[in-house]
């Protein structure tokens, strides 16, 4: 997930949670360091933060198995499918990203 698209989660994200009831304290929106989920931090994420009053706060390296242990096989599943699924896209093979 691009950095760009990351903000345009957080944001919606950030206006569902304070709609019902109004939350007006800080949000924490708890972040898995593994992956490349540092790749989130720019700009305009931590402009976003600052303007929704949010906090990301990111996992120590190698505890998302002891914090989210429901998290692994599905994500272990999309990858599996993913994978399987990638040769057959044709904008893959080509090397050029529509969209």
């Amino acid at each position: 997930m691009s950095p760009e698209l990351f903000v345009q989660f957080t944001i919606p994200w950030a206006n569902w949670v304070r709609t019902e009831p109004q939350v007006d304290e800080a949000l924490v929106l708890v972040l898995d360091s593994g992956g490349g989920s540092h790749i989130h931090l720019s700009p305009t994420f931590t402009m976003a933060c600052v303007a929704k009053n949010i906090r990301p706060l990111f996992l120590p390296p190698y505890t998302t198995n002891a914090v989210c242990p429901a998290d692994q096989d599905p994500s272990a599943e999309a990858e599996l499918r993913w994978e399987a699924l990638r040769p057959k896209c044709s904008f893959m093979k080509s090397g050029t990203r529509q969209g």
